[in-house]
C-alpha cells in the first residue's frame, strides 16, 4: 500500500461516500481508498479523453456532483467530517 493525501471540493468527497455506499448496497465490501484505486485503474489513458474529463469536472456545479435533491431551497447539505480515516 502507498499512502496518499487528496485535497478536493467537498461535493466530490460527498460523491465518493455515495459511490462507496452504492457499491456496498450491491454487496461489495470496500473502502474509499479501494474505490478510488479502482476508478484510477479504469480511467482512460488518452490525454484527449482525460482532458475532456477534466474540463467536464471543472464545469460541474455542486448540484451536478450530488444525486438529485429536492429543489425547495438553494441550500445543499453536506456531511461534516473530521480529517483522517473514515
Amino acid at each position: 500500500m502507498w499512502p496518499t493525501s487528496l485535497t478536493w471540493r467537498a461535493p466530490a468527497d460527498a460523491r465518493l461516500d455515495q459511490l462507496v455506499g452504492a457499491a456496498e448496497d450491491e454487496g461489495e465490501t470496500t473502502s474509499r481508498s479501494e474505490l478510488l484505486a479502482a476508478l484510477v485503474a479504469a480511467a482512460p489513458t488518452s490525454g484527449l479523453e482525460l482532458g475532456n474529463l477534466l474540463r467536464g469536472y471543472r464545469r460541474m456545479t455542486v448540484r451536478d456532483l450530488l444525486p438529485p435533491q429536492p429543489a425547495v431551497t438553494n441550500l445543499i447539505q453536506l456531511a461534516r467530517h473530521h480529517p483522517g480515516r473514515r
